[in-house]
This record gives structure tokens, C-alpha cells and sequence, in this order.
């Protein structure tokens, strides 16, 4: 810009139809206008370096989160204690799942509760009744891990839901009840403390119990095991009149 600026005045100063006062009073424009120009350039250099780098910045993020995907799911969706499912996959995939299992074998539920958990926090403090959780939850996925239609979902404290999406109900009860007498033989090891536990469980099933939709089915597996609570506990009721014992 300075040797085009040079060659400019040279070129007026030798014109001798221009004067040599109107030449030097044009001089500190011209050299403005230049200064101008170039630092617009500058500028644009500037920006457009920028946006090629934010642009960059961007892709490496999305790759990133794309990558972070599985993982955010994951963490959205597990329960932080037993690693079972959330109460909020159950809320976010309810009305799926229980649509998806219509027309097939209907959504089954079982609504589980360890029987006297108060007990091990109050007995042996809350650091055991974690344990306890821990060990129980790895327990119930450890019996049914390989299959794709079975879920386990912590609902909070020591409730438990396990749902089955395409399973024959009179299976999903058997496997339950086998569930419930393989618990009261489980023995949870802490700190040199040893206890037992044992869980009552309501179950239900859409199509069996003819139920409008997932709130109707899991208020009935909750009712359900409240009538399993009162008639002693370790137990399963699965239906108007039977119960298993565990």
C-alpha cells in the first residue's frame, strides 16, 4: 500500500497540469485512504482466520459428543447406586414399551420390596443397607442379563420394578417366583456382618388383567404387593387370588 501510495504522488507531482500546492494538500488523504484499506483487509484476514477456527472448534465438539453419547444415556438413565435403571427411564419409556408389548404377550410388571429394609440401616447403619441394595440389585440382573425383554429399574429406597415386554406372563411369574425363593437364601457380607433379606413382590400383566394402559398396570403390581406384604411377606401375588409364598 505505501509504494502504491508513493507511485501515486510521484505521478501527480509530475503532472504539470496540477499544482504543487494542490499535490501536497491531497497527500495526507490519500495516505488515510490507503491506511484505511489496508486495515480493513487486516481485518477481514482476522475474521475470516476466526471463523475457520470456531468452525473447526465446532466439528471437534460434535465429533465429541457424538463419541460422549453412549455414556450420556447411560448416566441419564442408571440408577448411581445399583446401576439399575432410573425412575427416570421408567417415566421417559413407559407408554413405549407397554405400546410395543401390546398385541404380543402384553407389558408385565413386578413390583418388588425388601421386606423390613428399615432394619439394616437402623441395625447395622447405612453404609449396610447400601450394600444391601448393591448386592440385591447385581443379584436380579444377574437372572435375567441375556434377555433383551426383561428391565430392572429402581424406583427409590429399596423398590425395585422388573418389566417384561415380550414374555409369556406365566414365565415372567415363574421366573419371578424362582427370583423371590433365591433372595431369602441370600446372604449380604459387610464388614464382618453378615444378614439375610427376603422380598415381597406384586406382579401383573396387560393383557391377563386387561389393564388400560402402564399407570393401570403399575398401580395394580403396587397393590398387589401390598396384599403380598399383609399376608406375611416373602412372597409373590400375581393375580385376584393366589399367592406364592417365597
Amino acid at each position: 500500500s505505501s509504494d502504491l501510495m508513493a507511485a501515486y504522488l510521484a505521478e501527480l507531482k509530475g503532472n504539470k497540469g496540477a499544482s504543487e500546492e494542490v499535490a501536497e494538500s491531497l497527500t495526507p488523504y490519500v495516505a488515510s485512504l490507503l491506511g484505511e484499506i489496508s486495515q480493513t483487509q487486516r481485518n477481514i484476514e482476522s475474521i475470516m482466520s476466526v471463523m475457520t477456527e470456531k468452525s473447526l472448534m465446532f466439528e471437534d465438539i460434535t465429533n465429541m459428543l457424538g463419541q460422549m453419547e453412549p455414556l450420556i444415556v447411560r448416566l441419564m438413565y442408571q440408577d448411581n447406586l445399583t446401576c439399575a435403571y432410573n425412575r427416570y427411564f421408567y417415566i421417559t419409556h413407559e407408554k413405549r414399551m407397554y405400546e410395543s408389548a401390546q398385541g404380543k404377550e402384553g407389558m408385565s410388571m413386578a413390583f418388588v420390596d425388601i421386606d423390613d429394609f428399615k432394619q439394616f440401616n437402623t441395625a447395622y447403619g447405612h453404609e449396610f443397607g447400601d450394600v444391601v441394595l448393591q448386592q440385591f440389585s447385581t443379584f436380579l440382573a444377574s437372572q435375567f442379563r441375556k434377555n433383551e425383554n426383561l428391565f430392572l429399574v429402581r424406583m427409590g429406597g429399596d423398590e425395585f420394578v422388573i418389566i417384561g415386554t415380550n414374555i409369556v406372563y406365566s414365565d415372567f411369574v415363574k421366573l419371578i417366583g424362582r427370583i423371590c425363593r433365591e433372595v431369602s437364601r441370600l446372604e449380604i457380607d459387610y464388614g464382618g456382618q453378615t444378614a439375610g433379606i427376603s422380598i415381597s413382590v406384586g406382579a401383573a400383566n396387560a393383557t391377563a388383567d386387561h389393564t388400560s394402559g402402564a399407570d393401570a398396570l403399575y398401580r395394580l403390581s403396587d397393590g398387589r404387593l401390598y396384599r403380598a406384604k399383609d399376608a406375611g411377606k416373602n412372597g409373590v401375588v400375581w393375580n385376584d387370588s393366589d399367592i406364592d409364598e417365597g
